[in-house]
């Protein structure tokens, strides 16, 4: 009985991780255009590219091609760290876009990856 429960609890985590990786869609690998802050704490970011990712359909994403960190939790701060450190060291890194929520218009990121 208890391998029985361990098995679903295993399999449970696994879905619900593997349902959470899912709802995200990766850019290709750029450097960093510009950076701005906003108000809320938000922060805009461009890259250095011509593709736009855009899962949600954000019109102001397409429009001009900004993405938004809207997280303001210690994940959001550094999310913000590795844009200025890849900005300033001329790196590439590459964006998690969210696929289904847009925050003003704008494409959200959800994680950032070092090239």
């Amino acid at each position: 009985m208890k391998k029985i429960f361990l098995l679903l609890q295993a399999l449970l985590i696994f879905i619900i991780s593997t349902s959470a990786h899912a709802a995200v869609t990766y850019t290709s690998s750029e450097k960093v255009n510009s950076i701005a802050t906003y108000a809320l704490g938000n922060i805009g970011v461009t890259m250095i590219g011509s593709t736009i990712i855009n899962p949600a359909t954000c019109p102001h994403t397409d429009t001009y091609k900004v993405y938004k960190i809207t997280d303001t939790t210690d994940h959001g701060k550094n999310m913000y760290a590795m844009v200025l450190a890849s900005k300033a060291a001329k790196n590439d890194i590459r964006l998690l876009i969210d696929n289904v929520t847009c925050t003003g218009g704008y494409a959200v990121i959800t994680g950032i990856m070092s090239m």
